[in-house]
């Protein structure tokens, strides 16, 4: 059950930037983030990613809760799933590196290092942005995206596709609406993109690397949540991190629980009490 209750009262403000672009509001995103969680607990999540028809679900969840909302599947919650999956793998890989921490009290980075901080921005200027930005889905994100096979700015997957097919000039059941030399050109660099991908996983599966529990993606949403943790010294951290990957039940069980309860999970590995 979602904490909106039901939306009985006048629409949100539908706010527009000034290029005519549809910005969301709080309580839209609030919408579609409970709408998200609820996909997952009702199975719309693999392995691989979502399944197909999941934006469609986001938009009929959107609508139990906001029923006038004109924010629809595409382009939209498309749009707005391929932003928040960039914006977490830039957190992500931020929060893989030594110096760069988590405050799980403002929902923000905590820089430790300032010359790491100045290395990531060397290689990367627009991460500068996210320095001093709430990012309050941040949590949630980990366990929405975090088994996701692909992560990070770069990363490719079905939606992604759908929205350049869209902004080729495509609908989605592939049907053509006006030629774009450039936008074809974007599509098909995504594409190609695409099938490198596939093509990567297809190899890691005949190697009997099919990603899962211990995979690099869990190793890295593990270092994100041992960062989080107030009061985990290195040592201590290390000692979780080693434990864990060299259980896979154990890191089964752990990464499957909310982060409240993870915690207390490290403290009871550390105490002796598991």
């Amino acid at each position: 059950m979602d904490s909106f209750g039901n939306q009985t009262g006048p629409c949100v403000d539908r706010v527009k930037s000034g290029r005519g672009r549809r910005s969301w509001s709080k309580i839209e995103e609030d919408a579609l983030m409970v709408s998200l969680n609820n996909a997952v607990l009702e199975g719309w999540k693999s392995d691989n990613g979502f399944k197909a028809g999941f934006q469609r679900e986001l938009e009929k969840g959107m609508k139990k809760i906001i029923p006038c909302t004109d924010l629809v599947a595409t382009p939209h919650i498309n749009s707005k799933i391929h932003v928040w999956k960039k914006e977490y793998g830039a957190l992500s890989d931020l929060l893989c590196k030594s110096g760069i921490g988590w405050n799980s009290t403002t929902s923000m980075l905590e820089i430790e290092d300032e010359g790491v901080w100045e290395s990531c921005i060397r290689a990367d200027p627009h991460v500068k942005g996210l320095r001093y930005k709430t990012w309050p889905y941040f949590p949630q994100w980990i366990e929405i995206f975090g088994k996701d096979r692909a992560t990070g700015e770069n990363a490719v997957d079905p939606i992604d596709i759908v929205n350049e097919l869209y902004r080729a000039g495509f609908d989605e059941e592939g049907k053509k609406r006006k030629n774009n030399d450039s936008d074809i050109s974007i599509l098909v660099d995504s594409l190609g993109d695409f099938m490198k991908f596939s093509k990567n996983a297809m190899t890691d599966l005949c190697k009997g690397t099919e990603p899962g529990v211990g995979s690099s993606t869990d190793t890295k949403q593990l270092h994100v949540i041992m960062k989080g943790i107030v009061g985990l010294k290195l040592p201590d951290k290390l000692k979780v991190c080693d434990e864990l990957m060299q259980n896979p039940k154990r890191l089964e069980l752990f990464l499957s629980l909310p982060i409240e309860e993870q915690e207390e999970y490290v403290w009871m590995l550390l105490d002796g009490r598991l």
